[in-house]
C-alpha cells in the first residue's frame, strides 16, 4: 500500500514538473498578446496625449491673452483718470481745447510742459494731444519747455516733445541723374586711363 501511494505521488510530481514549462509558455504568450494590443492602441493613446497637450497650450495662451488684456485695460483706465484729473485741476475741457481769452490762451500740453510734468506730457500725447499746437504767443509746447528750462530742468520734457523726423524720399529723377553721372564719370576715367596707357606706349 505505501509503495502504491509512493508511485502515485511520483507520477503526480512528474506531471507537475512537466506542467510548469507549459504554464510559463502560456504566460509568455498572454504577455505577448497584451503587448500586441498595447502596440495597436498606442497611436490612439499618442493622439489623445497630443490633443491634451494642445488643449493645455491653448488654455495657457488664452490665460496669457486675457491677463495682458486686463493689464492694458487697467493702464488705459489709469491714464484716463490721470488725464481727467489734470484737465479738471487746470480748468481744461479737453486735451486739445484751450483755456483763456483771445489774446492769452494755451493748451494742456503747454501747461504740462511749463510745469516739467513728464508723465502728463506722455499721457497727453497718448491721448492724441497735438504737439504742434501754438499758444497765444505763437509757441509750441516744446518751445515753452525750452524757454522754461533751467540747468536741465525741462530736458526730459523737451525730448518727449521732440517728434521723430521722417526721412524725405529721394525723387527718382535725382536718383537717375546721379546714376547717369556716375556712369559718365566711370567712362571718362576709363578714357583718361586708356590715353595715359597709349602715351606710355608711344614713349617706349
Amino acid at each position: 500500500m505505501p509503495n502504491h501511494l509512493d508511485g502515485r505521488g511520483a507520477r503526480n510530481g512528474s506531471r507537475r514538473h512537466h506542467s510548469r514549462p507549459h504554464q510559463q509558455r502560456r504566460r509568455r504568450l498572454e504577455a505577448a498578446e497584451e503587448q500586441g494590443e498595447a502596440a495597436v492602441e498606442s497611436p490612439e493613446a499618442e493622439a489623445k496625449r497630443l490633443a491634451l497637450a494642445e488643449a493645455a497650450k491653448q488654455r495657457a495662451a488664452d490665460d496669457e491673452f486675457f491677463w495682458t488684456a486686463a493689464q492694458m485695460a487697467l493702464k488705459e483706465r489709469e491714464r484716463r483718470e490721470k488725464v481727467a484729473a489734470f484737465l479738471k485741476a487746470h480748468k481744461f475741457t479737453g486735451v486739445n481745447t484751450r483755456r483763456g481769452w483771445y489774446f492769452s490762451y494755451d493748451y494742456p500740453l503747454h501747461c504740462a510742459a511749463r510745469h516739467a510734468d513728464l508723465e502728463m506730457v506722455r499721457l497727453l500725447l497718448k491721448s492724441k494731444a497735438v504737439r504742434k499746437q501754438r499758444d497765444s504767443d505763437g509757441r509750441t509746447p516744446r518751445q515753452v519747455a525750452k524757454r522754461e528750462n533751467y540747468h536741465g530742468s525741462h530736458v526730459p520734457v523737451i525730448k518727449a516733445l521732440t517728434g521723430r523726423r521722417r526721412k524725405k524720399p529721394v525723387p527718382e529723377a535725382v536718383v537717375g541723374a546721379a546714376s547717369v553721372g556716375a556712369a559718365g564719370l566711370g567712362v571718362s576715367r576709363g578714357q583718361e586711363e586708356s590715353k595715359q596707357g597709349e602715351g606710355q606706349t608711344d614713349g617706349i
